[in-house]
């Protein structure tokens, strides 16, 4: 053998040496990223699920919604976290919050290079991240006639999500400072408390999120708010709304490989009264007409994404329904707010596997829309 193959042949070594290394350094970092991500096939959720509605019928005020908010701060406190009593006028309870600090950001160049994406940061462009707020009701609907309703699909499974992305962001750094909270509510009481609590006049809140009815109906969807109907700040107020459309799309959700449910917009296309003037149409899509206590935060002029599960492929308000189930012809297709929404119920129809997999997907896609910050920022590794 010369000289010159045996150097060639202790090159092509070093080579397939070093790209050894490289894919097992690359596959490593990978698993560790994912080790970070919540398990796509982590049962917590039916836990949560099971021990709220356990309950019964938690209206406001009564001794089951004070049972669920003790159950709700004691597994707040397992995950290292110290959970606050805040109160709600009105509701004789509270809501259950738990504050995060983060570690703020850093913005890509091009984010303040292009005028229109300036703007929008505002006077937060340069490290600021603000706070972005994340709520679940756990009170169950007032009515007389609703008598077996635990609440599975209107609030259980939110809450059952706020609390797997609590779990998670102990394991992932984030640059907002994030609020989580489990709200005491009817209409947008718990809400407007948790709202008045953080000084939105003293403190810069990024964009607010509801995980509400996220189980039963059709398809995960993510809405803007009501702010957003006027055509001048459409896109400003809707951009956290395309940011988790979008990283549905980067992360694969939905796909065959992918374990997560995918995540839509209301694209329904007629025309509707606007919810906020009724002289006036408006064009029914990326928003929707119901009402929670995301509310609060948006009528204050703040960026919402209210997530919930429904249908809204039809031709006119009329034709959308939470549910095309035949199996809930009684009630038109409407299970929250029904005696159809009953743990026992729903799972005779829906397995525990997709109340697992519907769940894990309402707070897969917070935690990623969280990790990656507003306008494609990163958090800021210095604070690391």
């Amino acid at each position: 053998m010369t000289l010159e193959l045996q150097r060639k042949l202790k090159l092509k070594r070093a080579v397939a040496c070093l790209l050894a290394v490289l894919i097992t350094a690359l596959t490593a970092c990978r698993a560790h990223r994912n080790s970070n991500m919540e398990n796509p096939t982590d049962a917590y959720a039916d836990e949560i699920c099971q021990k709220l509605t356990e309950q019964g019928v938690r209206t406001p005020g009564s001794e089951a919604a004070k049972a669920a908010a003790e159950y709700i701060k004691s597994e707040f406190q397992k995950l290292g976290y110290v959970p606050e009593e805040q109160p709600v006028a009105g509701m004789n309870g509270a809501n259950i919050v738990v504050r995060i600090p983060g570690f703020n950001m850093r913005y890509n160049q091009r984010d303040l290079q292009n005028k229109a994406r300036y703007i929008t940061l505002g006077d937060s462009y340069a490290h600021s991240s603000g706070i972005a707020v994340v709520m679940a009701r756990y009170t169950t609907v007032t009515a007389k006639e609703i008598t077996e309703a635990d609440g599975l699909c209107d609030n259980a499974a939110g809450v059952a999500a706020l609390l797997k992305l609590a779990k998670q962001l102990k394991q992932n750094k984030v640059g907002y400072d994030v609020v989580l909270a489990a709200i005491c509510s009817n209409n947008s009481e718990g809400g407007s408390a948790l709202l008045q609590s953080l000084k939105p006049n003293e403190n810069k809140i990024a964009v607010a999120y509801e995980l509400r009815n996220i189980f039963g109906g059709s398809r995960l969807y993510a809405h803007a708010g009501w702010n957003s109907l006027n055509n001048e700040t459409k896109y400003a107020h809707r951009l956290p709304v395309y940011q988790i459309v979008d990283l549905a799309l980067e992360e694969g959700l939905g796909g065959s490989q992918s374990p997560y449910e995918s995540i839509y917009t209301n694209q329904s296309g007629f025309s509707v009264a606007s919810p906020l003037n009724s002289a006036e149409n408006v064009v029914y899509r990326e928003f929707t007409s119901h009402e929670s206590d995301y509310r609060a935060f948006d009528a204050a002029g703040i960026d919402t994404v209210y997530i919930e599960s429904w249908n809204y492929a039809a031709k006119d308000l009329a034709g959308i329904k939470q549910t095309d189930s035949r199996l809930f012809a009684n009630s038109k297709g409407q299970l929250s707010g029904t005696n159809n929404d009953n743990y026992k119920t729903l799972m005779q129809t829906f397995s525990r596997e997709q109340l697992i997999k519907r769940v894990n997907s309402a707070a897969f896609i917070v935690l990623r829309a969280l990790i990656k910050g507003a306008l494609d920022s990163k958090v800021n590794s210095i604070n690391y």
